[in-house]
């Protein structure tokens, strides 16, 4: 089983454009949490594990975001991947954007799926991680 992980903005921009060997940007979005998006433009963010596997996820029924520390052996390559996640949200919103994001582990149904929203612009960079089975709106 695998994270799939699904976003959606108000932004026309094509975030291809985003895309490195640590990050892929690719148009539509997964079929069970797509009503659970916002916005009109969704977007489908795998890592360098065609999936949503390879970014920084906080260990099962741990919520809350933090830097990565040492004791807890997180992969450098997915620490890179989820700031350049970050970067490019943080991108969208400063342009104005709006931006919603679904992070949904195996074959959970979206009836499981809790809302949270993340105020980014607040969070010190680096501190943002995927929580399981969550839908992030960010401001």
């Amino acid at each position: 089983m695998c994270f799939s992980i699904s976003l959606s903005t108000s932004s026309t921009s094509d975030l291809g454009v985003y895309n490195t060997q640590l990050i892929r940007f690719s148009r539509g979005f997964d079929d069970i949490v797509g009503p659970l998006l916002e916005y009109a433009y969704p977007w489908t963010v795998a890592s360098r594990e065609q999936c949503g596997c390879g970014f920084r996820h906080a260990p099962v029924g741990e919520v809350g975001f933090r830097l990565p520390e040492s004791w807890a052996e997180e992969n450098e390559l997915d620490i890179k991947a989820t700031k350049r996640f970050e970067s490019v949200v943080r991108d969208l919103i400063a342009e104005g954007s709006k931006v919603d994001c679904v992070n949904r582990w195996g074959s959970v149904s979206a009836i499981d799926i809790v809302s949270l929203t993340v105020e980014l612009t607040k969070l010190p960079e680096g501190y943002f991680r995927f929580l399981e089975n969550y839908r992030f709106e960010f401001r």
